[in-house]
């Protein structure tokens, strides 16, 4: 498919778009990863809490001797220090978190997919494009509200690697000079394609 030229007026509009769906995508791969991590580790207290506290541990052959008894004993004090720090970790509510941060900028990535998709069709950007760009400038805002405030560099830089593969510069419907500053900065640079972006639904399997 051979996709219409887009007027040259329009490229500021694109490119605010592109900036928003790589953007949306980044961070629902990011927080899709962090409720993973945080569901394993809230699995894995209650588990740790739950075996140490057990009665039916003493009752275990390997328990009844001396070195069981020392080793009973620690998972015991394992569990009671678990027990304390749990509700200080809060994990239930970073999970609950990070799962509201994900939907939202994972709907938000699926909203502007489709209108790249449309843009790449028709070549131009409607009004309907438009008020789409601004609904999800707004929603950026509002979920940027409550982002982690000290987000794992080495996770982002990772996952920021994947964007560029999923969504390369070459299935972007525009170009840019290259010596534009904010391309410069963000180490991105885009080229004419008359494809539109394609990507797979966030997974959150990476530990």
């Amino acid at each position: 498919m051979t996709t219409p030229p887009v007027k040259p007026n329009e490229t500021a509009e694109l490119e605010e778009l592109y900036d928003l769906l790589r953007t949306a995508r980044l961070n629902a791969k990011y927080y899709g990863e962090l409720v993973s991590n945080l569901q394993r580790w809230n699995l894995g207290v209650d588990i740790a809490i739950a075996i140490g506290t057990s009665s039916t541990l003493a009752g275990v052959a390997i328990f009844k001797t001396d070195s069981g008894r020392v080793a009973l004993s620690i998972v015991a004090a394992v569990a009671v220090l678990l027990s304390i720090v749990k509700p200080i970790l809060n994990l239930s509510k970073r999970v609950e978190r990070a799962s509201k941060l994900w939907g939202g900028y994972n709907t938000l990535f699926n909203t502007l997919r489709r209108a790249a998709v449309r843009i790449a069709t028709t070549g131009c950007v409607d009004d309907d494009c438009r008020q789409i760009i601004k609904d999800a400038q707004d929603r950026m805002d509002a979920l940027s509200g409550d982002d982690d405030p000290r987000p794992n560099p080495k996770v982002l830089q990772r996952i920021q690697a994947e964007v560029n593969l999923e969504i390369p510069a070459e299935s972007l419907c525009w170009s840019v000079d290259p010596s534009n500053e904010r391309e410069k900065s963000s180490g991105e640079t885009f080229v004419a394609s008359a494809a539109a972006p394609t990507t797979t639904a966030p997974t959150a399997t990476t530990g």
